[in-house]
């Protein structure tokens, strides 16, 4: 029967009651359609607790879509009325919410065996349900949820490493800080989102804010026994030192990393600790000994099929063979290359494009040189690798003057002189 719109009722209310009253859906019908609003870009039939049933009746009704990958997804009418009825029960809401964050919390934490094997894998299964991520993420910071906030921040920051959306990482994350809480769960959470931090504002080369927070995780990581975090909080100090230019303090770190690592049976800890020791001992002028400790490293994680740290130690080997041998330093940043492409592990390319430029040089390949550079230059950009970006621009310059370009390698060394500072 016709009925008057009621003044509080919103286009979409008065729409969906039209249809209501067309389907006559009953009231447990109503409670169950508002159950997938809470979702984002869709859900699979395990996301929440309403039955197969229950969803394939509002498939009939036209109330739900399902697509070729048997994920359901609202109108977005549907969605639209859900979210307004919903709104006006704040307390199951909030029920709705959370557990719609523990749901895809277990999902992310199920990736973390896969962390150190198979980041590409890890990385496709966040892409794949990233929206409703975000909003298990942002639901258990709001909320306090520090065992959610745990399981899940090692994997969102390998995903944003592995993808090169440092800057995007960086914001989504930083809100975990503000949590309280003095409980182991919470103490733990705290060690790791930290580290996590600590290792993407070192990737965007931030070395304050990256050595800050690594120190602040190195107490609460001790005191509860997260061995992991703080394995990759010493790493991380020590990089920072690296950077800086404090090669003996980088390397006291480095080897406090690798006897923690041992004593843990961390094999993977063990092998980037020996990768970053090859660094520091290079910087120190032990070339035998960095050869020793990178091919040392890059055969362990060969082993362990953890494809992102063949890459750089790759990366790492090419580059010390520069000065050595400027064949072989060739093939192996060629090899990286390939490496990257074929495991997807992008966030390598610009360290292999920037050395393979530097190596050209080094050998009178001007014009080869500068392509690598100018490709390095633009990816590191991209993704927010302040450091590699500096590095392509400072080679650039080289490049410059050996064309006679002198004012256009002048503002180069400028900007990176200015930046360096800063």
């Amino acid at each position: 029967p016709d009925r008057p719109v009621q003044a509080h009722e919103t286009p979409v209310t008065r729409i969906m009651r039209e249809q209501r009253l067309r389907m006559a859906p009953c009231r447990s019908r109503r409670s169950h359609a508002c159950r997938p609003s809470v979702q984002r870009s869709g859900f699979r039939d395990g996301a929440h607790r309403a039955a197969l049933p229950v969803l394939a009746s509002l498939v009939d009704k036209s109330l739900l879509a399902t697509d070729s990958a048997g994920r359901f997804t609202l109108h977005p009418m549907v969605a639209l009325f859900a979210a307004e009825k919903l709104a006006e029960r704040p307390e199951r809401a909030v029920e709705l919410a959370l557990r719609h964050a523990e749901h895809y919390a277990r999902y992310v934490e199920e990736l973390t065996p896969y962390l150190r094997t198979a980041q590409r894998r890890v990385a496709d299964a966040v892409a794949l349900e990233f929206a409703n991520i975000l909003q298990a993420w942002r639901a258990a910071v709001e909320h306090a949820r520090a065992d959610l906030v745990g399981a899940m921040v090692r994997v969102l920051q390998s995903y944003f490493e592995q993808r090169g959306r440092l800057a995007e990482g960086l914001q989504i994350l930083r809100p975990a800080l503000l949590m309280g809480g003095t409980d182991d769960a919470a103490e733990r959470t705290r060690a790791r989102t930290r580290q996590a931090l600590s290792l993407l504002y070192y990737r965007a080369g931030d070395l304050g804010q990256s050595q800050l927070l690594a120190e602040a995780a190195l107490e609460p990581a001790t005191h509860c026994g997260e061995r992991i975090a703080l394995i990759g909080c010493l790493l991380n100090i020590g990089n920072c030192l690296l950077s800086r230019g404090q090669v003996r303090e980088a390397l006291e770190r480095f080897e406090q990393a690798l006897q923690a690592a041992r004593a843990e049976d961390d094999r993977h800890g063990v092998a980037v600790a020996l990768g970053n020791i090859g660094i520091a001992e290079k910087r120190l002028g032990n070339l035998d000994r960095a050869l020793e400790h990178y091919r040392s490293a890059l055969a362990t994680e060969r082993e362990l099929g953890n494809q992102y740290a063949v890459a750089i130690h790759l990366n790492n080997l090419g580059a010390l063979m520069r000065s050595r041998d400027p064949g072989a330093a060739l093939a192996y940043l060629q090899d990286g290359i390939a490496h990257c492409r074929a495991c997807d592990v992008r966030q390598m390319l610009p360290f292999f494009q920037l050395n393979l430029g530097l190596t050209e040089l080094d050998l009178g390949q001007v014009d080869e040189a500068s392509g690598h550079l100018l490709a390095a230059l633009e990816h590191s950009r991209a993704a927010g690798q302040l450091q590699i970006e500096l590095s392509a621009e400072l080679a650039l310059s080289d490049v410059d003057l050996r064309h006679q370009q002198l004012d256009s390698a002048l503002r180069r060394l400028r900007r990176v002189a200015a930046t360096a500072r800063a």
